[in-house]
């Protein structure tokens, strides 16, 4: 937002869309790694993309399966959503509602089913009302 309110994103086009591939495809890795660990249910205390890796598959045994189902299933929901949204929203002009959909469906059977206390998937927790002091 910074970036587009100074209008530096016209530096964007003096590097070549290779090196900003390489950065973006990059940026992705990384982000997708730090969130592994959640998504099998560990809970592993390193830090760097190869030692991340390395943990996950020493405590793969430690795995939550529910949380993992839900991970994948949540993955799963939005491929879905966004080749539904490619094939029908165009022709409404609907935007790919499927994260959305998604936080308020995984918040229900969190919910409705108890797997937080049942099966230990790990939840926010109570959210603070209000701005903090």
């Amino acid at each position: 937002a910074a970036m587009g309110l100074l209008r530096l994103d016209r530096l964007l086009r003096f590097i070549s869309p290779v090196a900003l591939s390489a950065f973006t495809t990059t940026a992705a890795f990384l982000i997708g790694t730090t969130q592994m660990k959640f998504m099998f249910g560990l809970n592993i205390k390193v830090s760097g993309f190869v030692q991340t890796y390395v943990e996950i598959f020493k405590n793969i045994k430690d795995t939550n399966l529910a949380t993992f189902g839900l991970g994948i299933a949540s993955i799963a929901f939005l491929f879905t959503s966004k080749i539904l949204t490619r094939k029908y929203g165009s022709k409404y002009k609907v935007p790919d509602p499927g994260a959305l959909l998604l936080v308020l469906v995984s918040v229900g059977l969190v919910k409705l089913l108890d797997l937080d206390s049942k099966y230990g998937v790990d939840v926010v927790g109570t959210t603070p009302s209000g701005f903090p002091s």
